[in-house]
């Protein structure tokens, strides 16, 4: 009987943690998910699976199946990049240096907005690099031998004619934090 009261409790303490009202209060959606809305969200997280292994594997025409033709990035102040040949092309010049190496790992996915073509979502990423010295996003200089940034994005999804998602507009990467291990007083948190 010990055991079933437990079950039933962790039941119940299962429902409340993902009740409406606080699925409401973290994404800003009323409802929970619908087994369309959860496809939808597994769409969004292999989506920025592959930027994440496009960028890393320096496979850069693989962002045509992460971004809409049509895609725009909204990196503040004044970065904006419209369009997929533009994308492409600044990640390209970005990443393509051989002797940098890095590991992009997208870490928490929340979905919301579903519609039946469109969807949105925050997303949350590390970034790690290695490497010697280089210049990196919008002009920044990395000046040690590793880089570590937590990133968010905010994402705008739309049902292309072949029926998969694409990321239509991004803003970010917004930095959360940036740690560079070698220089820890200048870390920026």
């Amino acid at each position: 009987m010990q055991y079933l009261n437990s079950l039933i409790f962790s039941v119940i303490g299962f429902a409340f943690l993902f009740s409406p009202s606080s699925y409401a209060q973290v994404t800003g959606n009323p409802v929970l998910l619908t087994p369309e809305d959860s496809i939808t969200l597994s769409a969004m997280n292999q989506i920025l699976s592959l930027f994440s292994l496009a960028l890393d594997t320096k496979q850069f025409g693989a962002l045509a199946d992460v971004y809409a033709p049509d895609a725009v990035i909204d990196a503040g102040n004044n970065n904006t990049l419209t369009g997929l040949p533009a994308i492409t092309d600044f990640y390209n010049r970005t990443f393509s240096n051989a002797s940098l190496q890095t590991e992009h790992t997208s870490t928490t996915v929340i979905g919301y907005n579903f519609t039946s073509t469109t969807a949105a979502s925050t997303s949350y990423a590390d970034a790690i690099y290695f490497g010697p010295p280089i210049l990196e996003r919008f002009g920044v200089f990395f000046p040690n031998q590793s880089l570590i940034i937590r990133e968010k994005f905010i994402n705008q999804y739309k049902k292309g004619s072949d029926g998969a998602f694409k990321i239509s507009r991004q803003r970010g990467p917004i930095v959360l934090v940036r740690h560079d291990p070698n220089d820890s007083l200048r870390s920026h948190y």
